[in-house]
């Protein structure tokens, strides 16, 4: 019984990320990945290869370890998007 319970709260759950972020996640040995994956019950996050260009990440773990691991990466490219943003608008302002 107790495995069918422990089934029922697992989830995969696939969003997409445009493939220019994968790097910030996959870099230093996947640091940022192992930190999501500690702070949020041990869930795994898989990116694609970087020659497949695609922009399916796959996140896996129970169901809301996955919500909060989805809303934290969610925010990690906000911020980055937020990042370039500015960069690009410092270096057009003359």
């Amino acid at each position: 019984m107790n495995v069918v319970v422990q089934q029922e709260n697992k989830e995969e759950r696939e969003i997409r990320i445009d493939p220019r972020h994968h790097g910030f996640f996959v870099a230093r040995r996947g640091e940022i990945l192992s930190q999501i994956g500690d702070e949020f019950g041990g869930v795994t996050v898989s990116f694609p290869r970087a020659a497949s260009k695609s922009d399916r990440v796959v996140i896996k773990g129970a169901k809301d370890c996955v919500d909060g691991a989805v809303v934290r990466i969610n925010e990690i490219v906000a911020d980055l998007v937020s990042w370039w943003i500015n960069v690009i608008a410092v270096f057009m302002i003359p």
